[in-house]
């Protein structure tokens, strides 16, 4: 997805959704759904929250308000209001960031999800079609905006709007775009169609393991067990040496009972 920054982050600096092949913290959100794993300052907060005063944080904050606080301090201050659910004080702390670097997308992404969590969506949807209007295909920004559209019950509008930048990208550059609009599908009861899309991805990117994988969980919530194994193995496939040990796809087997074998025949074929 880095193609899509026009600036990189600061070390340490909270990060826009990272690929569903990245990382266990990233499982639980994956298995919900492409559209669950999309909020940025929601998967932040459920690292770690809690009720408990926190003194540094407190601290923090009113240096904050003195204006005595380091560049790393404050990403430090923000990450911790965003683990707490504070996402009132959280978009005080990202305003002088934003301002300080005005051109850093994931500020942006991450200031338009906080406005959406506070209850402002259409704030939140003004901000990320500034964005879209420069970056049209930015998947974290797609993702975010049908969010804000499914938050204000727009669920038509938001089907109609991937639907058509799914159908303006060349096959081969729409998987991000395709998954998005499959997971709307299956959330409006549309499975089969859903699953029909996302064998069209896995033809169109041959070797991208998305497509598979996601049609391995849909086949797994409707308890089609053996045709997930088979999946996950394709998955496993494409994937090549980095998945003998995947995170991912292990977990994903491991929530309907299944493990794929890590080494494959070679002559395995895909039944998508």
């Amino acid at each position: 997805m880095a193609p899509h920054n026009a600036a990189s982050s600061p070390a340490g600096m909270l990060q826009p959704h990272r690929s569903l092949r990245l990382g266990a913290a990233l499982i639980a959100a994956a298995m919900a759904g492409w559209l669950g794993s999309s909020s940025l300052a929601s998967r932040q907060a459920a690292v770690t929250s809690g009720s408990v005063t926190d003194p540094q944080e407190t601290e923090l904050l009113s240096r904050f308000e003195r204006g005595e606080l380091s560049e790393q301090e404050h990403r430090r201050l923000l990450e911790r209001l965003l683990a707490r659910e504070r996402f009132d004080s959280a978009q005080q702390v990202l305003q002088p960031l934003l301002e300080r670097h005005p051109e850093r997308l994931h500020l942006i992404l991450l200031r338009a999800d906080l406005l959406r969590l506070s209850g402002s969506p259409g704030q939140a949807r003004h901000h990320l079609d500034q964005l879209l209007s420069r970056y049209p295909n930015h998947p974290d920004a797609l993702r975010l905006r049908v969010l804000v559209d499914l938050q204000r019950g727009h669920r038509s509008e938001a089907t109609l709007f991937i639907r058509e930048r799914f159908q303006a990208l060349p096959p081969g550059e729409r998987t991000e775009v395709g998954l998005l609009l499959a997971d709307l599908k299956r959330q409006h009861a549309s499975s089969e169609e859903a699953a029909a899309l996302y064998r069209q991805l896995a033809a169109e990117a041959a070797r991208d393991a998305r497509p598979v994988l996601a049609l391995a969980m849909l086949r797994g919530e409707q308890g089609r067990v053996k045709e997930m194994q088979v999946l996950l193995q394709e998955a496993r496939q494409r994937r090549g040496l980095e998945a003998l040990e995947d995170p991912l796809i292990d977990a994903v087997g491991a929530r309907w009972g299944v493990q794929a074998q890590r080494h494959p025949p070679a002559a395995t074929q895909s039944r998508l």
